[in-house]
């Protein structure tokens, strides 16, 4: 979902009922080599989940912050040529990300553009995303690999999934977008409606588009493998993890982006909260699982459930019995994932959030939140959950996309930035401090708190040591947005730890001073240096 990450996912509030750049310096963003990531992080990079959380092979608790970058038309990936406001994601993107502390990516790579005519897997396109990561790499930022799909394909005003796929009701009375509207005109070249048509259907609300008898009926198809669909989808996810699976800098696979509860119009019990997650979705998660463990069983698999448990958490309660591959074996490689609340007013999120990890201690899995606003940064930290900004820059401008952080036309709010190849014009620079949070990377034991205040920009880490574990605690500090005058670090009790810089003056390491530190309450503070 993809709109005003300010509070609420407003595309989906019909559905459900019926950066942040303040900087002290002038000197221009430009392009540069990555800064060296501590090898702590990287060296102990495999990801385990347990208890709601994520751990890596050292046994320390990680936390990732990051953003999206999902292209949604043709050619599916964004421009790798040069700075674009808009549209690349190339080295000057990277270190930006890099200075904000962003250690990960949500990656759209999607089943349309891996097999655009099916059996046939487009080899190109694996091996420039596969580039792409493992450029992302070299500066500390791993890639979530997410199947993205809004309104399911391009014959519905959507995308994400294969047009061959996604084929209309034998009925053409029943054509998209019925009941919205009369059936519409397609491309003859495409088979699909064009983007002007698209824009007029039910003034552009593309999230109702779901509820068209059209959308409806081919994702039913997919997920109750009429015509081999559903099998054909998990062969596209093992195609991918293929490509992956070898890669050092991939965080794991998200399954679905936002799965909708299928044909509703034969079934309209999948509407009942939980229903579609435990009827429709487990049985094809259980069988892309399958498909992508045949070829990667080390990094992790996200899983979503329908976006509608906003009244009451009985979705959380009865939908999803197992996690992905079942939880026997594979439920230290399985992430609930998810959104934030898509009725904010009926659900709070702190609400939503208290569901959530409900269902993940049922399933015994961890957690990470892949799309927010600003609005819930505080809400994160306190449920200690990696997350994802939506979104990083305009991109293809589809679906509720939004320019992230960069500026627009002051002259028209519809186009890009007018000296758009210009990162120094065009970043906004009164959006990335927001999200350039200080925030542990890494804590070698149990976190007990972590806050980070915005306004005054302390931030303050209770956890309790294990002393068996000797990779160190890592926080990320940024001296670029935020430390612009330097910082300075009380540990409580005093000698409790040590603490140093690395080399790129971002992260501090924390070390064990004492074994009788182990299992005691430590308390590290950073604020600005006075």
């Amino acid at each position: 979902m993809h709109g005003n990450r300010m509070a609420v996912s407003t595309e989906w509030r019909r559905l459900a009922l019926v950066l942040a750049l303040h900087v002290c310096v002038s000197a221009p963003v430009m392009a540069a080599e990555p800064k060296p990531t501590p090898s702590t992080l990287t060296s102990f990079f495999e990801l385990f989940a347990d208890s709601n959380l994520i751990y890596d092979k050292a046994g320390r608790e990680r936390y990732f912050h990051g953003t999206n970058v999902v292209y949604k038309e043709p050619p599916y990936h964004p421009s790798l040529s040069g700075f674009d406001s808009q549209f690349s994601f190339v080295a000057e993107d990277m270190s930006l990300m890099q200075s904000m502390g962003y250690s990960s990516i949500r990656l759209s790579v999607p089943w349309a553009a891996v097999e655009p005519s099916r059996g046939i897997y487009n080899t190109t396109y694996l091996s420039l995303m596969r580039s792409l990561v493992d450029q992302a790499g070299s500066y500390g930022i791993s890639s979530l690999i997410d199947f993205h799909q809004d309104a399911w394909a391009a014959p519905f005003c959507g995308n994400g999934v294969a047009s061959w796929a996604a084929s209309p009701p034998a009925d053409p009375a029943l054509g998209f977008p019925m009941p919205l509207a009369k059936p519409v005109p397609v491309d003859p070249r495409t088979g699909a409606p064009t983007r002007e048509t698209c824009d007029q259907i039910n003034g552009n609300d593309w999230s109702m588009f779901y509820l068209t008898y059209a959308t409806s009926e081919a994702i039913g198809a997919v997920y109750d493998d009429v015509d081999g669909l559903r099998k054909a989808f998990a062969a596209y996810w093992g195609v991918v993890a293929k490509t992956f699976a070898d890669s050092p800098h991939v965080i794991g696979y998200e399954l679905m982006n936002e799965p909708f509860a299928g044909q509703v119009y034969k079934n309209p019990g999948l509407l009942v909260p939980g229903v579609a997650d435990r009827e429709k979705l487990q049985p094809l998660y259980d069988q892309v699982a399958s498909a992508i463990r045949e070829f990667d069983t080390s990094h992790l698999i996200l899983f979503q459930g329908v976006v509608w448990e906003v009244v009451l958490p009985v979705g959380e309660k009865h939908g999803f019995t197992d996690v992905p591959g079942g939880a026997a074996r594979w439920a230290n490689k399985s992430v609930l994932a998810w959104h934030n609340s898509v009725l904010s007013g009926a659900t709070p999120d702190d609400t939503y959030y208290a569901w959530k990890q409900s269902e993940m201690a049922r399933l015994r899995c961890g957690g990470w939140v892949t799309e927010t606003g600003d609005a819930q940064l505080d809400l994160l930290d306190k449920w200690q959950l990696s997350w994802m900004q939506w979104d990083y820059k305009w991109f293809a401008n589809r679906t509720y996309d939004v320019p992230g952080l960069f500026k627009l036309d002051p002259d028209d709010p519809y186009k890009p930035c007018v000296q758009r190849t210009s990162m120094e014009a065009c970043l906004n620079r009164d959006a990335v401090p927001t999200w350039s949070r200080t925030h542990a990377k890494a804590v070698a034991g149990k976190t007990q708190a972590f806050r980070y205040d915005s306004s005054t920009k302390v931030a303050t880490l209770r956890f309790v040591p294990d002393a068996s574990i000797a990779e160190p605690t890592v926080l990320f500090v940024s001296h670029a947005w935020v430390y612009t005058g330097g910082f300075d670090v009380d540990v409580q009790p005093v000698g409790a730890l040590t603490w140093s810089n690395t080399e790129d003056e971002d992260h501090v390491l924390f070390q064990l001073a004492r074994l009788d530190a182990g299992g005691v309450n430590v308390t590290i503070t950073v604020s600005p240096r006075k």
